[in-house]
């Protein structure tokens, strides 16, 4: 009798483990989504890191050999896409020169100075290691943030820096705001723990800028457990930055500002929650809730861009 292949055992440990190899796929498995432009080596790749990925549902550690896979195939991706736009061979310089290149040519949608090198890290733990190590899906977000880089690849320098500069302009006066931020939609008017720009998409025209912030809200009484924030999102077609704050209007003609707190009673309000709440509030700046999942707004907004065409 031929045998039935069994879920490894070591998925037990993760909780409601889902009994089916498509439940398992749907929690799991990331969204592998290459742009049209990637060559069909790299697309190769990932179809066996596909095919890895579902079958580690059977056996554990084919997880961790697909995101070693991924890494390795990111380093094929830059220096295909190096030929490609130098006509040359990278040859066996160094990936830190080559990815150092990239992000000096604005090839790479990314605010962290520390991040290149923390993939970099990642890479050569995993392709040179002293020991096996069991990462498993946690390794789903390394094959996620691969995906991002490699896509990124193909989309425009140009409109990539004029995005890059705008955020920073937004989060730079954010940061001109030590007594607090207001948000002030139509007449409601919200005091933010937290406030950032996720993404722009300037693709689009005209270009959309993803604002979010987290309001102080009510807290039950005698609450004692993590404090999940609501998340108020507002998605603006213009923005102008004047001496009463930044503000935008959506596409329905609603205005947003965002502006310091400067009444006094408004600040005492603000101060008295921060001091004690704040530090129940999780998650942090750039995190939205829905249900029980955490979405982190940039990677979101960034992967949906990556899906549209450049026409």
């Amino acid at each position: 009798m031929k045998a039935v292949l069994q879920p490894d055992e070591i998925w037990s440990v993760f909780g409601n483990f889902p009994a089916e190899p498509d439940l398992f796929a749907k929690e799991f498995i990331p969204d592998l989504f290459l742009k049209p432009d990637v060559p069909i080596d790299v697309r190769d790749n990932f179809k066996v890191i596909a095919k890895l990925l579902q079958h580690s549902y059977y056996v554990y550690k084919f997880y961790d050999v697909a995101v070693l896979k991924s890494l390795l195939t990111l380093e094929m991706a830059l220096k295909l896409r190096y030929k490609a736009i130098y006509a040359d061979d990278w040859g066996t310089k160094s990936l830190k020169s080559l990815m150092d290149l990239f992000k000096k040519n604005r090839y790479f949608e990314v605010y962290n100075s520390d991040y290149l090198d923390h993939v970099r890290t990642i890479r050569n733990m995993l392709a040179h290691p002293s020991q096996h190590s069991v990462s498993g899906p946690n390794g789903k977000i390394i094959i996620e943030n691969v995906l991002d880089l490699i896509n990124g690849l193909y989309e425009s320098p140009a409109l990539r820096l004029k995005r890059i500069k705008l955020t920073m302009k937004i989060i730079n006066q954010l940061g001109r705001y030590p007594n607090g931020i207001k948000c002030t939609v139509g007449n409601n008017v919200y005091f933010a723990i937290n406030a950032w720009p996720a993404f722009i998409n300037n693709k689009l025209t005209p270009q959309e800028i993803y604002f979010y912030f987290h309001p102080t809200f009510t807290v039950p009484e005698n609450s004692t457990n993590w404090l999940i924030p609501p998340t108020i999102a507002f998605t603006g077609i213009s923005i102008r930055f004047t001496v009463e704050g930044i503000s935008m209007q959506n596409a329905g003609g609603e205005t947003l500002l965002i502006s310091e707190i400067t009444n006094n009673a408004e600040k005492i309000s603000y101060n008295n929650w921060m001091n004690a709440f704040r530090p129940l509030v999780y998650p942090n700046i750039g995190y939205l809730t829905k249900g029980e999942k955490m979405t982190d707004t940039f990677s979101m907004h960034l992967r949906e861009f990556h899906q549209q065409s450049t026409s």
